[in-house]
């Protein structure tokens, strides 16, 4: 069973080992965040998904952001613009699920100083926000539904909700 953190802190991020994607615990919501980088591009695709505990959709997103970014970066804007259009649905109770462990390190390291540091302060800040939020890494495998809307952003270079 899935360990859900009742509120946000530091903590070792969680390797869950399934290969497919699964449902969180009952009375809980999972997001699922992706990015999808071309080197030889001027704008990187966002992808986001929210299903309950039954695996059905609540909302997903797909947007493409101008701009040249490592794909580090842009695994931490997926994470806020994830969290952001989780708190427009209000959502409240989350479980974010990622195939980018060094974002969760990054989230842990506090690197304010760094290029990603403001993002990471704006994903704080959202975690903040709702009642309570694990975050997890998961193998690129069951993260395909937020994979596959991240590319989605990127070709139609337009926001998808």
């Amino acid at each position: 069973m899935m360990e859900i953190e009742m509120s946000w802190a530091p903590t070792q991020p969680c390797f869950v080992g399934s290969d497919v994607w699964s449902p969180p615990q009952p009375g809980y919501l999972k997001l699922n965040i992706d990015a999808s980088v071309f080197p030889s591009s001027n704008h990187i695709g966002i992808g986001a998904a929210i299903r309950d505990d039954k695996g059905s959709f609540l909302g997903a997103l797909a947007i493409s952001v101008e701009g040249s970014f490592s794909p580090f970066v842009a695994e931490c804007l997926a994470l806020r613009e994830g969290l952001r259009f989780a708190k427009e649905i209000e959502c409240v109770d989350i479980v974010v699920e990622t195939d980018a462990i060094n974002v969760i390190s990054a989230i842990e390291d506090n690197r304010e100083l760094s290029t990603e540091g403001p993002i990471l302060e704006d994903v704080k800040q959202l975690f903040a926000q709702v009642r309570s939020i694990g975050i997890h890494h998961i193998r690129r495998s069951a993260n395909h539904v937020a994979h596959l809307l991240a590319r989605f952003g990127f070709n139609s270079k337009c926001t998808n909700i």
